[in-house]
């Protein structure tokens, strides 16, 4: 019979309740937050700053009545809650930068929105998407990943180079590995892991 040691799922709990206060203290490391899933987030950890994941999203009853002057009533509610947290009050205001993808309208009017009508933080960034796996696509793509590098290099003042670039790669590429291993654990084995405690997992694969 498989006993699982439960005591790390609390761990990752409290680290995940704590992580926002910790980075309200941080000085030493500018913050960036990414939204879409398709943000390189190996780009920002190889530039020395600190990925974070944006998951403040909303529902009617979270803060994206606050964002209904700015974005349509019926646009996405995890859109509306972003800029909701953020017009609302300091959730947010941690953050150095923010950057997305254009996988919809709604994200990219948040960007938008964004930099329009809110002063901070001041490097807000949409890199664009291929609409095709083509080589014309692929090249578009990387044409649009190394403004994106430029563009952070230059707000943070630091130089990304390949070997920084490789190393972030391999360290998130083997956080995927033992997330997709967890998974599959979780599916071929009667683990005592709650769907609630998994997204704890995943939650801290984004944010720590």
């Amino acid at each position: 019979m498989l006993v699982v040691n439960l005591e790390g799922i609390e761990k990752i709990k409290k680290l995940n309740k704590n992580r926002v206060k910790e980075l309200q203290k941080q000085t030493e490391k500018k913050i960036i937050g990414w939204i879409c899933r398709y943000t390189p987030e190996e780009i920002i950890h190889a530039s020395g700053a600190i990925p974070y994941r944006v998951y403040l999203g909303g529902t009617e009853d979270t803060p994206t009545s606050d964002a209904n002057t700015l974005f349509g009533s019926r646009v996405c509610p995890f859109a509306r809650g972003i800029l909701g947290y953020k017009l609302i009050g300091n959730a947010l205001n941690f953050l150095s930068g923010i950057v997305s993808t254009h996988t919809c309208d709604a994200m990219r009017c948040l960007l938008e929105i964004w930099r329009i009508h809110i002063t901070h933080p001041s490097f807000i960034y949409q890199i664009h998407l291929p609409r095709n796996k083509r080589e014309e696509g692929l090249n578009y793509f990387k044409k649009g990943l190394a403004k994106f590098t430029d563009a952070l290099e230059r707000f943070l003042n630091v130089s990304i180079t390949n070997a920084r670039i490789f190393n972030s790669i391999k360290l998130i590429n083997l956080t995927r590995k033992l997330l997709k291993e967890f998974q599959e654990k979780r599916k071929s084995i009667s683990l005592p892991i709650s769907g609630s405690d998994a997204f704890e997992v995943y939650h801290a694969a984004m944010i720590l």
